[in-house]
């Protein structure tokens, strides 16, 4: 079984450095790679780099199922990068979708080739795939409604953000009581729910992976203790 997972990059990494990569570093590919050069000594896989809150709720989730045989692929949307895979290297940077305007993520977005490269991730075959972004991250995808996905998909999203998911995928929004049903801060929500769903298809299987699927209207009981 394969199930792909896309999250969300975090201030709070491996390393920090007094002259980490900025947004004006990615404006242009060879400045990024120069900047890059000064700090080769601090290049981290991504799925080592982000240490935030999100990501120490989703990382055991991820252990679960790959002791289970499940292949997990993880992707992070990083404001910097891009869509990166998890054994992708990088070094240490600060920059963010949050605070931007609606012209500035679109045009950030554009530049880091979101609206090709998200689509195509989301096209690629898979048994599951998880998305898992908050509300800028998300926008910056802008995805088309008629996507043609390629696997069976769940949005785990706000309210406001349910009219973005393309209408093949599934829809699980979160609210506010959520936070204390799971026991976690809102920050991490979608991270929790996330490797809650890994879980259940790790000890349940094909079989768990079906009921997931067959009843996602009902996503909230069959993740809660």
């Amino acid at each position: 079984m394969r199930v792909s997972v896309v999250t969300i990059c975090t201030r709070e990494k491996l390393y920090d450095h007094p002259r980490k990569l900025v947004q004006q570093d990615f404006a242009s590919l060879t400045r990024r790679l120069w900047r890059e050069d000064e700090l080769g000594h601090l290049r981290t896989p991504v799925g080592r780099f982000y240490v935030g809150l999100p990501q120490r709720r989703l990382g055991p989730g991820i252990g679960v199922a790959r002791r289970a045989g499940v292949a997990v692929d993880l992707w992070v949307l990083s404001a910097g990068y891009g869509l990166v895979h998890e054994h992708m290297s990088v070094v240490p940077y600060d920059h963010s979708f949050n605070g931007m305007s609606k012209d500035e993520l679109q045009a950030w977005s554009s530049h880091l080739c979101l609206p090709d490269t998200v689509p195509m991730f989301l096209e690629a075959p898979a048994d599951l795939r998880l998305v898992l972004l908050t509300d800028p991250y998300l926008r910056a995808c802008q995805l088309a409604p008629d996507l043609t996905l390629g696997a069976p998909t769940v949005f785990v999203v706000s309210r406001r953000m349910a009219g973005r998911v393309p209408a093949g995928a599934m829809t699980w929004v979160v609210e506010r009581g959520d936070v204390r049903r799971f026991s976690t801060p809102a920050v991490a929500l979608r991270q929790e729910i996330g490797a809650r769903a890994l879980k259940l298809v790790a000890h349940g299987g094909a079989e768990a992976l079906a009921g997931l699927m067959e009843l996602s209207g009902m996503w909230r009981d069959l993740l809660g203790d």
